[in-house]
């Protein structure tokens, strides 16, 4: 199941969902250029250059900044689309396409010919048409490889799905193909991590106020006991390092080593 849960179910007394304050500007452009390893005055040059663009779009006002790519996220992405130049970018949980709007957007300015493929398990599109992307009605879910990596071979892929199989998978099987991919993931901060998660793990009623599995599923792969621990958030698998950006929501971004 991709599409997100917002259920509000009854978590264990002493979990309660905490999003993150968010970055500040010379913090943000620091640890955007370090990770990405470019110079600092070139990232700040792209952030003053998406400032403009998010203002005048006015996502703030129309596509809000909560469950969505706040404007931290955003332009993390916008950075990495910056230096990548992305062909083909897929996006698995779209639902009613907010971060979408702001990803197409994003390739329309920067490449327009590119491709954006969503996945989801209903067509709920409200914020970008049918036109702009490839919606695909499926659940990639024990078949991660096959309908994302083999047949679109992407350049980017964009996880924001709740299911800890799908999460599991899609983390799992990008590393294993080893290839020039990058992966962002959505809800990886600590105060949305419940470290004593009370549902199985195919319960598919997952919601901030349970605690989301993102952390969890990253904490096994790069070998961390405590999910929540902030050595998380500069991770290292063979060739890949993963880096969890302290935005609203936590933007986990797995590439290869620079």
């Amino acid at each position: 199941m991709i599409r997100k849960s917002f259920r509000w179910l009854q978590a264990p007394s002493d979990y309660r969902p905490c999003y993150g304050r968010g970055l500040p500007r010379r913090r943000l452009i620091a640890e955007v250029s370090a990770f990405f390893a470019v110079d600092p005055t070139r990232i700040g040059r792209l952030y003053r250059r998406y400032a403009r663009f998010y203002r005048e779009k006015g996502y703030r006002r129309f596509l809000s900044e909560r469950k969505t790519l706040c404007f931290e996220e955003a332009f993390i992405f916008f950075a990495l689309f910056n230096l990548k130049v992305p062909r083909v970018v897929v996006e698995i949980g779209t639902q009613y396409g907010q971060s979408t709007r702001r990803l197409r957007d994003m390739l329309d300015l920067l490449r327009p010919d590119a491709r954006m493929v969503c996945y989801d398990l209903a067509d709920e599109l409200r914020f970008v048409g049918h036109d702009e992307v490839t919606l695909l009605i499926d659940d990639v879910t024990g078949q991660v490889a096959e309908k994302v990596w083999t047949r679109w071979s992407p350049d980017v892929v964009f996880l924001d799905a709740r299911p800890y199989p799908l999460i599991d998978e899609a983390v799992r099987s990008f590393l294993k193909m080893g290839g020039e991919a990058v992966l962002v993931i959505h809800d990886c901060a600590p105060g949305i991590c419940n470290p004593r998660m009370h549902l199985s793990h195919d319960d598919p009623h997952i919601s901030s106020h349970t605690g989301v599995w993102e952390r969890h599923v990253l904490a096994e792969v790069f070998g961390v006991d405590d999910p929540r621990t902030r050595g998380l958030d500069y991770g290292a698998y063979g060739r890949y390092v993963l880096r969890i950006f302290d935005t609203r929501h936590g933007l986990g971004v797995i590439a290869p080593r620079v």
